[in-house]
């Protein structure tokens, strides 16, 4: 198989991450609590669905003399119908995969993976853009700035919009369990 058979969702996927990346880029400009980022814009975002690709980026990029994000598509999308319906589990770094609010979450929906993925990036862009509005020394990558924007964004952007987490474990486990027995079977 070829990973062009998949792409052909792909002028669909780069319209919900644009708009994704742009608008959270606005509310953060209008409506963050963070005084950092009335003045905050990106001057890099790039969707890149090589299928090598395997990490998101979000972050202050020194060539292009700003904050940016790099959004790894293929991983993503690159095997996704947009009306698919399949119970996932979107994982997070395990520093803080169970927080209940910036943690590991179930959907059956890959707009939610998708919208983490920017959210998280996004987060990424803001700290490393706080750090020098505040003229800040060395930050981690996930620190508290981090964490502290991260939070505020997947409150606003995404929380409303995650399913049952109860009831969706339950659909995720039934699922993979129907796979493995099917795997099996063949």
């Amino acid at each position: 198989m070829t990973n062009i058979i998949y792409l052909d969702h792909k002028s669909y996927w780069d319209t919900q991450a644009e708009d994704f990346i742009h608008q959270i880029e606005k509310w953060l400009q209008k409506s963050s609590v963070y005084e950092s980022m009335r003045t905050f814009s990106l001057i890099h975002s790039r969707l890149d669905w090589s299928p090598r690709r395997r990490m998101s980026r979000g972050g202050w990029y020194k060539g292009k003399g700003g904050a940016g994000v790099s959004i790894a598509m293929w991983p993503l999308c690159g095997r996704k119908e947009p009306k698919d319906r399949v119970p996932m589990k979107v994982y997070e770094y395990k520093a803080y995969e169970n927080d209940s609010e910036i943690g590991n979450f179930y959907t059956d929906d890959n707009h939610h993976k998708v919208l983490m993925v920017v959210c998280h990036e996004m987060a990424h862009a803001a700290q490393y853009f706080h750090k020098r509005f505040h003229k800040m020394g060395r930050i981690k990558p996930h620190g508290d700035e981090f964490k502290m924007f991260y939070r505020e964004i997947r409150n606003h952007w995404l929380k409303s919009l995650i399913p049952d987490q109860e009831e969706m474990e339950i659909n995720f486990r039934e699922h993979k369990k129907m796979s493995v027995i099917q795997e099996y079977a063949a």
